[in-house]
């Protein structure tokens, strides 16, 4: 028992033998003891009406105080240390459960929240995608065109650079080259517009020259008109390496540079061949007027 409880009336306090002593609790809020309920020749008014002697309020309830009391009645007399740890651990017990429920609301909002903003990124994501997907569709389309553009154009250069390589080996004097080229057998066939004067004036008159001199004559004829053809396909090997043939040189620089020196050093050999070609014509004259 508390050392607070005493008698409202009497103030008596229970300082020995508290246990025996008996006090009663009234519903008007005041502490009787057992001389009080004497005082008023009563013996047993527990549970019975009584006017309290302090407040004089009629009709009063009287409860003995002991561990049977109710729990709302018995907390009034509990120590308040006790009460303090008592409602903590309640407050806190209630707090724990207010917290769980509040933090799986917030739980709750904040994932559907993030799922949302994900969405919102995926669905940005997603247009994002079909923009570059159509990009480069369109990106592919326009190299398709310009591979074929530029495959159209390659080959109408190749086919007009033929045609001009063409038209070049139709237009070059190799013809009248070899038409001016004298033999034994076409120098009386010459007209005589185009003969030199010597050779209009002593192509009937010359006696026929020997077999010696005319097999000579023929070696000799022989290995100048091999020398001229060989320079014109040197010519002709020279001009095409300047043009079709300029990307196979690139590639192949080691090689490009042998062709073009051989077909430099045709081209010259047939210069020279073309300045022997008259002197040719006025050796087999002079074979023909020394018989």
């Amino acid at each position: 028992m508390s050392t607070w409880i005493h008698c409202n009336h009497y103030f008596i306090v229970p300082i020995k033998d508290y246990n025996k002593m008996r006090f009663w609790f009234t519903s008007c809020g005041h502490l009787l003891c057992a001389e009080c309920l004497k005082a008023k020749r009563s013996n047993n008014n527990n549970g019975q009406h009584f006017e309290c002697l302090l407040c004089h309020q009629q009709n009063v309830q009287l409860v003995e105080l002991n561990r049977h009391l109710r729990p709302e009645l018995l907390a009034l007399f509990r120590p308040a240390k006790d009460l303090i740890d008592e409602f903590n651990a309640k407050l806190k017990q209630v707090l724990t459960f207010q917290q769980s429920h509040q933090k799986r609301l917030v739980d709750h909002l904040t994932d559907k929240k993030d799922m949302q903003k994900m969405s919102a990124e995926r669905d940005k994501l997603k247009l994002d995608l079909e923009q570059s997907n159509e990009k480069s569709r369109k990106t592919e389309e326009m190299l398709a065109n310009t591979r074929h553009e530029l495959q159209r154009l390659a080959n109408k250069f190749h086919q007009q650079h033929h045609r001009g390589n063409h038209h070049q080996r139709r237009t070059r004097p190799l013809s009248s080259s070899v038409a001016n080229f004298a033999t034994p057998a076409t120098v009386a066939g010459i007209p005589s517009a185009r003969r030199p004067s010597s050779v209009a004036a002593h192509s009937v008159a010359l006696p026929f020259p020997s077999a010696h001199r005319r097999r000579f004559v023929l070696q000799h004829f022989a290995r100048q008109q091999r020398l001229l053809l060989l320079s014109v396909a040197g010519h002709a090997l020279l001009q095409s390496f300047n043009g079709q043939q300029h990307a196979q040189c690139a590639a192949a620089p080691s090689r490009a540079h042998y062709q073009r020196a051989h077909c430099a050093a045709l081209f010259h050999h047939s210069q020279r061949t073309r300045q022997h070609r008259n002197r040719f014509v006025w050796l087999l004259i002079s074979v023909q007027k020394t018989k």
